[in-house]
């Protein structure tokens, strides 16, 4: 009790009227922190995807290394996350926000298992999939592009075939051609469009989004979406050629529409696992709290 009296306050409340303001006050502050927190964090595993994805494209299996569009890669991470992160960062309280025991301040005591280490596991898990899914697309747009736009050097240089024997000619080794431009800006932007859809799972850290709709209590999130979206489509009209949509298979369209759901899906397997740790951090807090408050009541 001393300990708390010897801080001054931040609000002034005088009588009951005022004091009444108490619980709405409380309510904003944990709420801003909550976003905030999960703001940064998507921010965090945002910029560690693109990390992955430049380091998965030099681990290519085909010939050929895509590259890393230089314009696509500077407004990924200069406008479409920070743009991204601020939307979440304006969430409203979820249900359970003031039902809740916040975390103390001394960062020593704590009552959950490993929360560092689990914080950068969970991370990594969540930047992994948009990073490492969509290099399947460009195995299948370059084998495919190659043979449309140049038909001649795989006719007198490489094994006609499918797009599988394709990546692996040898005569591609030096390729730098319209087929690997297209190819690489498709992975790109597939690996943005991943990330951006992957986003609602951060608007709340441990309610599923089946639970809470991120779209009802975040419309800032809504609007972002969509724009990250058109910044996708924008991006793939002006970087690449011309007949690439039409030279590739039926698959690799269903392929980039399934891709975003099916991070959505590992994300929440993965909010899962941790929203049961956060639980029963949650519950040894309010432990001690109900505990130390029974000790100080009256008698």
């Amino acid at each position: 009790v001393s300990s708390i009296s010897s801080h001054s306050c931040l609000f002034n409340l005088n009588g009951a009227a005022s004091t009444s303001h108490m619980p709405f006050i409380i309510a904003q502050g944990r709420s801003a922190l909550d976003a905030a927190t999960s703001a940064g964090t998507f921010v965090i595993t945002g910029c560690l995807s693109f990390s992955l994805y430049v380091l998965l494209c030099v681990c290519t299996p085909a010939a050929t290394v895509p590259y890393v569009p230089l314009v696509g890669s500077v407004l990924y991470l200069q406008v479409v996350l920070p743009w991204i992160g601020i939307a979440i960062a304006m969430s409203e309280p979820d249900g359970q926000s003031m039902q809740r025991v916040p975390p103390k301040n001394d960062r020593t005591v704590v009552f959950g298992r490993r929360e560092g280490k689990r914080f950068y596991l969970n991370a990594v898990l969540k930047a992994l999939p948009p990073a490492l899914l969509p290099q399947l697309l460009y195995l299948i747009a370059f084998g495919e592009l190659i043979s449309a736009f140049e038909p001649e050097l795989v006719a007198s240089s490489c094994t006609s075939g499918s797009w599988v024997q394709l990546i692996r000619c040898d005569a591609l080794w030096e390729y730098s051609g319209p087929a690997r431009t297209s190819a690489s800006s498709l992975l790109l932007a597939e690996m943005v469009l991943c990330v951006v859809a992957a986003s609602s799972s951060f608007v709340y850290r441990s309610i599923p989004i089946w639970e809470e709709q991120p779209w009802k209590g975040n419309h800032a999130w809504l609007y972002s979406l969509a724009l990250g979206i058109l910044f996708v489509i924008v991006f793939l009209v002006v970087t690449i050629e011309d007949g690439t949509f039409t030279s590739l298979p039926w698959y690799f369209s269903v392929l980039a529409l399934l891709m975003p759901l099916m991070c959505i899906s590992f994300n929440e397997a993965v909010k899962f696992y941790d929203s049961k740790q956060e639980k029963r951090a949650v519950m040894l807090r309010r432990l001690q709290f109900e505990t130390r408050l029974g000790m100080w009541s009256p008698k």
